[in-house]
């Protein structure tokens, strides 16, 4: 396949440490055999106003952006929603690069069912926003599958409970542990679609809980008891 390149439009800073402008980036790894970009010859991105920045610490950070790809497939314009995650620091490069290597192996085949889609990982130079000097960056492109859930698991409706411990044991049945699952890293899209993310902390396990249902468990949707039997695992 040939290498994509990725031509990023930042139309805000969000508050954080990038400029505004166009930026060129090459391909790290490619999408996924299940990601519509698969194929695609050229990949554009354009952040929305209301772009969101999450800093992962004082001087580093891992800014996020809400946007819209435009890309080349088979001689045809594929239009997509997508979120672009953008590690500044070393550190936070090595964060991603953790990340991107769960979606391409241990994740591939839960794509676009249990967790987004994989557009692929580049890498570029930006511009500061406080200085204007240019820097190095890693960027992940994933699919844009709504937002995070509101107030606490608690708080959601019964077949929301039940739709969450059913995509969260599809990925303990992998031997995957997300390592920070909150009410953040659970994203709900429009036909009320369960999708967790955000991976950069998971590992591999083996779990107690691998390979079953929540039949197999007993579990109605509202029986579960965190902390006893097969729910003592730390995610579930």
């Amino acid at each position: 396949m040939t290498s994509q390149t990725l031509e990023l439009q930042l139309s805000t800073s969000g508050g954080g440490r990038l400029a505004e402008g166009v930026y060129t980036f090459e391909q790290l790894a490619s999408a996924s055999a299940q990601s519509p970009l698969h194929s695609a010859t050229s990949v554009h991105f354009t952040s929305v106003p209301e772009a969101n920045f999450l800093s992962r610490d004082l001087n580093g950070g891992i800014h996020v952006y809400r946007g819209t790809i435009t890309a080349l497939v088979a001689n045809s314009e594929v239009r997509l929603n997508a979120i672009c995650k953008i590690a500044i620091d070393s550190e936070d490069q090595e964060i991603l690069e953790r990340e991107e290597d769960m979606y391409i192996t241990h994740l591939d085949k839960f794509q676009g069912v249990v967790v987004p889609h994989f557009h692929g990982m580049f890498r570029g130079v930006t511009v500061r926003s406080f200085n204007r000097r240019q820097f190095p960056v890693s960027c992940m492109i994933l699919e844009d599958v709504g937002h995070s859930l509101l107030g606490k698991f608690s708080d959601q409706p019964m077949v929301c409970k039940k739709n969450i411990l059913e995509a969260l044991l599809k990925l303990h049945s992998a031997g995957i542990v997300h390592g920070d699952f909150r009410i953040p890293n659970v994203v709900i899209g429009e036909s009320n679609n369960i999708r967790i993310v955000d991976f950069d902390r998971a590992k591999l396990h083996q779990c107690p809980s691998a390979h079953m249902t929540l039949d197999d468990l007993g579990i109605d949707g509202w029986e579960v008891q965190p902390g006893v039997g097969s729910w003592a695992d730390r995610d579930l």
